[in-house]
């Protein structure tokens, strides 16, 4: 039976404890009156990018008397995948959950709250390259034949990107 009892009142006990802090009257006093101050900055940044990628294949002719053919083949295939990016920022500041009839007298509220609040996102797949190229020395002789071939593809996946900001400050709920 005492086990029991001891039982039931760790029970009760551990209840109030996580009950209390979530029911609090947030500064509020039997005097009446209440002061909260926030400064808060709160900064969520958010990036993504599957972008600024680049092949090719290429050839340089530097200094000779004398080249006779220069040829640059090949294919290039690049493919990018999706790039999703998300940022949230959420500031709850001086807010009161209480009763303000359960003592005598009115109740005086003074807050106070400067946010500086930020959510930035970005996704990027762009900025890709490809290609296939040649390069001659102005000072070579003579060049008889510059050949460039090849085929390129590219296919970059979707972008997303969402950014959200929430503040609440000053909000009393009362009875």
């Amino acid at each position: 039976m005492m086990k029991k009892i001891a039982g039931l009142v760790g029970a009760g006990a551990l209840l109030l404890s996580a009950a209390v802090p979530a029911l609090a009257w947030g500064g509020w006093n039997w005097w009446g009156s209440s002061s909260d101050t926030a400064i808060v900055t709160n900064t969520a940044v958010s990036s993504a990018n599957t972008g600024l990628n680049s092949q090719g294949n290429g050839v340089s002719v530097v200094g000779g008397d004398e080249v006779e053919d220069v040829t640059v083949g090949g294919s290039n295939t690049m493919t990018t995948g999706d790039a999703s990016s998300y940022a949230g920022a959420l500031v709850v500041a001086n807010t009161h959950v209480g009763c303000d009839l359960c003592s005598s007298g009115g109740r005086r509220h003074e807050d106070f709250a400067l946010v500086d609040n930020f959510a930035l996102s970005g996704a990027d797949t762009g900025l890709n390259g490809q290609g296939n190229g040649v390069s001659v020395d102005e000072n070579d002789d003579e060049v008889e034949d510059v050949t460039v071939t090849g085929n390129n593809w590219l296919s970059t996946g979707d972008a997303n990107s969402t950014a959200r900001a929430w503040v609440v400050v000053n909000t009393h709920w009362a009875w």
